[in-house]
């Protein structure tokens, strides 16, 4: 599989946060493909009660 860089602008309220963002997001990268990736980011920007339903049941 090739590899692709990117140069990416994390929001956060400290570099410990933006740290732990950037882990979460390239272990997100790492073990979905891009049409989960792509389903999870729909779910997450068009419906409100699943993301929060995921949410309740990761305990965040």
């Amino acid at each position: 599989m090739n590899e692709y860089t990117y140069e990416v602008q994390v929001k956060a309220k400290t570099k410990e946060e933006s740290i732990e963002k950037m882990q979460a997001i390239c272990t997100l990268l790492d073990k979905l493909n891009e049409k989960e990736l792509s389903k999870l980011a729909y779910i997450v920007k068009h419906d409100p009660i699943k993301t929060k339903m995921a949410k309740m049941a990761l305990g965040v």
